[in-house]
């Protein structure tokens, strides 16, 4: 059902028990993770090995991520979902979690944990911004929109006041597409014959607005000053204060006149003017 969107399957055998880490490869973009988590990151269906009584997993995954397959022998065999020959699992974005917070997850990796239980293998999986689904289970394209999900998701995410300009830049991406993303589903949809549905995308659009015009601001202030307690671009540094305190110290009384009269007769003409 995703093959357009997953790789070829990588077959992994399950001799003992692992730990399967899937990490977005390096130097891949936020903004590129932000559409791939639109669909499942990947997706491990139990198969029979080449080996006599060994069981096997074919793992897919999006293009932006790869895996790494690590030992996990003092792991706690807690089992998330039990499956067996011919069943799997995908893994996908918790539903009304905002995607700045799953990235940040992805960036540290998010771990599967896999152990042989005769002909079943049980997968521990403890990700708090991501689900693992069995696929007989999922009904992911029968739940609520995911453009009004991901649009509750970003407007439910507290708004971090010490975030960076990057990560800010990061959140506005975020609103816009998703903002658009309603745009067309209610176009696509033709929900003008539905008003109630269309209510509730005119007050999630404005919402969306009015946070993006909040996070615009303090990224503007970001950008602009650079400590709180100063006016935007009219302050010195704190290594340009300590020269300046020491050319101070150091020059003459003459000279420091001499400059003090200057800067005086600068600030009369300005006013003059």
């Amino acid at each position: 059902m995703l093959p357009y969107r997953l790789s070829t399957p990588q077959l992994i055998n399950v001799l003992q028990p692992c730990r399967i880490r899937i990490l977005p490869i390096a130097g891949i973009n936020d903004l590129l993770l932000l559409e791939a988590t639109n669909a499942a990151i990947g997706e491990i269906i139990v198969s029979q090995s080449e080996q006599q009584d060994v069981l096997a997993l074919n793992l897919r995954l999006h293009p932006c991520f790869y895996s790494e397959v690590l030992d996990a022998a003092n792991q706690l065999p807690t089992a998330t979902v039990v499956r067996g020959i011919g069943q799997g699992c995908r893994v996908y974005q918790a539903l009304k979690v905002s995607k700045s917070a799953c990235i940040a997850q992805l960036r540290q990796g998010i771990d599967l944990v896999v152990y042989p239980q005769a002909q079943l293998l049980a997968v521990n999986f403890d990700a708090p911004y991501f689900s693992l689904v069995p696929l007989e289970q999922d009904q992911y394209l029968t739940s609520e929109p995911t453009a009004i999900s991901r649009a509750k998701a970003v407007l439910n995410q507290p708004f971090d006041y010490t975030a960076a300009p990057n990560q800010l830049v990061l959140e506005l991406s975020e609103l816009l597409q998703v903002n658009s993303e309603l745009t067309t589903f209610a176009t696509q949809t033709a929900l003008q014959q539905v008003p109630s549905l269309m209510q509730t995308i005119d007050k999630l659009q404005q919402q969306l607005e009015a946070k993006r015009q909040w996070v615009y601001r303090h990224y503007c202030i970001a950008m602009d000053r650079g400590n709180l307690g100063q006016s935007a671009n009219g302050s010195l540094g704190r290594e340009d204060a300590r020269r300046l305190a020491l050319y101070e110290m150091l020059a003459s009384d003459e000279l420091t006149q001499l400059v003090n009269m200057m800067v005086s007769d600068e600030s009369k003409i300005s006013l003059a003017e």
